[in-house]
């Protein structure tokens, strides 16, 4: 140039110099995604960090445990194991849910034991093979069964083997998507403010439910559709019987929801394969429980619907595991926290803290909860009026003590009250 005469500015001016930009910076971003602090060895590291138990009981009836199966995909990303429950079951069949349930004698007190057999007999996983974490404080079911979440590391190579009395099916979903994660970044998806670069709700967002019961649920699954715009089904390990009539069923009508998909089976394939990431949808719905209300989550992924004490456990144990808060609003306004739940004997009640022991988000929770197991545990009096030094525990005969609970499934935990409310 003559006269040192400065080049001429792109068309578009600055503003779209800074759009390409930051779209530049966008792309790059998105193709380095997962980032490193939420790969397995930092998520490991972080859960390895928090504190220890045990932690107080939120009831005095029977202790049970769930296992939150963590493990990395081919493509690095960090996932859960979930389960479907089979159809043989008298009670909550085909509703999804962590592999766990209650405590045996043979468990020894230990709820990682519980979890840990549990899995094994419900989906063939060899306990000397899974490294256990960690556990999450305790939340109550709405069988007022105090429910320990026992974080572990799974073996990648697993191939799930359903157990048909137990499991129509076994699946995977993204850690990220219980953090409002809906679509995969690495796509391009728009996504909500405040959700990360490239965090997407893309066709999925984060919606209320006006009618969320288990009637309405099960009349959906039965008579609607998968859209004809929703993506490819998620990789599922079926149990003997469900996929033995996959083909059958995929060929005579269109795919229900809680229905086998033929094409979808894992079948052989370890879950590092299972790298899909179709687009999640979340909902809510803000319910009542005795005189508190709050926020009730449900995340479809595909045809399996990731709801209630599962899905709230799946939140929580993602914030812990990926060291960030969820890009929804976790509870209701004016209303409870979940962790905040306990059973006194007689009724259910919350917890009334200082504030942040009972928030949305389930980093202060489990903060609040864990500090209850540091400190002590006052009496439920003191519980309930905010006193005992802010420990927010409680006490509770021993479990040798307790005569056992009704034989019922804590994965199921919403029926009754979500049809309660319902009907109001």
């Amino acid at each position: 140039m003559k006269g040192g005469a400065a080049a001429p500015a792109p068309a578009g001016g600055a503003g779209a110099v800074g759009e390409a930009a930051a779209a530049v910076q966008a792309a790059v971003e998105a193709a380095a995604w997962p980032p490193a602090s939420e790969r397995l060895a930092a998520v490991a590291e972080r859960i390895r960090a928090l504190p220890r138990g045990p932690f107080p009981a939120v009831s005095d009836r029977a202790a049970a445990a769930v296992l939150v199966g963590l493990f990395e995909d081919e493509g690095g990303l960090v996932r859960v194991l979930l389960t479907q429950r089979s159809s043989r079951l008298k009670s909550h069949r085909g509703e999804v849910c962590l592999p766990g349930g209650k405590r045996d004698e043979a468990d020894g007190g230990d709820d990682a034991a519980t979890a840990l057999r549990e899995a094994h007999e419900e989906l063939g996983l060899d306990p000397s093979r899974v490294s256990v974490l960690g556990c999450l404080p305790p939340v109550l079911s709405k069988h007022h069964l105090s429910v320990t979440p026992v974080l572990a590391l799974v073996p990648p190579d697993t191939v799930p083997r359903p157990h048909p009395d137990e499991v129509a099916a076994a699946f995977t979903v993204p850690l990220a998507v219980f953090l409002g994660q809906l679509s995969d970044p690495r796509t391009g998806a728009p996504g909500p403010s405040g959700a990360g670069a490239g965090a997407g709700a893309g066709a999925g967002a984060h919606t209320p439910e006006p009618d969320r019961n288990r009637a309405s649920r099960r009349k959906r699954g039965a008579a609607v559709a998968a859209p004809a715009q929703a993506p490819a089904e998620p990789m599922a390990w079926w149990s003997v019987d469900e996929a033995d009539g996959a083909a059958p069923v995929a060929a005579a009508a269109p795919k229900a929801r809680g229905q086998v998909d033929a094409s979808s089976s894992g079948r052989d394939r370890p879950i590092s394969q299972d790298c899909s990431y179709g687009t999640a949808e979340h909902t809510f719905r803000d319910i009542k429980w005795d005189e508190e209300m709050y926020r009730i989550h449900s995340f479809q992924w595909g045809s399996f619907d990731v709801w209630g004490l599962t899905a709230t456990i799946c939140i929580a144990a993602a914030q812990a595991a990926l060291g960030r808060a969820p890009s929804f609003q976790e509870r209701c306004p004016g209303g409870q926290h979940y962790s905040c739940f306990y059973w006194d004997g007689s009724r259910v009640r919350a917890r009334k803290g200082p504030e942040g022991a009972e928030t949305e988000g389930g980093g202060k929770a489990v903060r609040g909860a864990e500090a209850a197991g540091r400190e002590g545990r006052p009496t439920a009096a003191a519980l309930e009026a905010g006193a005992g030094g802010g420990a927010g525990g409680l006490v509770l005969p021993s479990r040798e003590q307790v005569a056992a609970a009704p034989d019922v499934a804590v994965e199921a935990v919403e029926a009754e009250v979500v049809g309660a409310a319902a009907a109001q």
